[in-house]
């Protein structure tokens, strides 16, 4: 605890990305995410961020300043992209995940974000405002294919990944 207290007192303070930087640096191999099975490396993250802040960035269009939407359950991806939109220097709203319909509208509202990020197995949660949302799709970080209407959304495994545009905010 002092030492995170130190950090901050510093001038400028120490931000948790640059901390985490400094450990990826010092400890590449080091298992930082302990997730049942899976364990993942600081150098393992590092690079899964940067992919996330390439695509969103390059492919999605965000720029340092505007807010992001995080709409996902407690996986280990939610430390990478976390970490990606602070290497573009997007702020995170960390949306429960157990709201729905008019709650989550409005909290999307509220918070101003340009895109909702989540995966599709949270699909089912937002369903009920996919009229007020544009939505773009990704399989393996890379862009797929911009999705028109929710039904489109059945053609995509798993392991893809949904970016929800807010046409409320844009």
């Amino acid at each position: 605890m002092r030492r995170c207290h130190k950090h901050l007192q510093s001038n400028p303070p120490i931000m948790l990305l640059d901390y985490f930087l400094e450990k990826v640096q010092k400890h590449p191999e080091k298992p930082f995410i302990l997730f049942g099975e899976e364990v993942y490396s600081y150098q393992d993250v590092d690079r899964r961020s940067s992919q996330v802040a390439r695509v969103l960035r390059d492919h999605v269009g965000l720029k340092e300043g505007e807010t992001v939407a995080v709409f996902l359950q407690n996986v280990p991806a939610y430390v990478w992209v976390w970490m990606g939109l602070e290497k573009i220097g997007c702020t995170m709203a960390c949306i429960n995940y157990n709201i729905r319909s008019k709650s989550l509208l409005h909290v999307l509202s509220s918070c101003e974000a340009k895109v909702l990020l989540t995966t599709p197995g949270e699909c089912s949660k937002i369903s009920g405002i996919f009229q007020y949302l544009y939505l773009i799709a990704f399989l393996n970080q890379t862009v797929k294919h911009e999705v028109e209407t929710p039904t489109e959304i059945d053609r995509y495994s798993s392991s893809c990944y949904f970016s929800c545009v807010n046409p409320l905010t844009t």
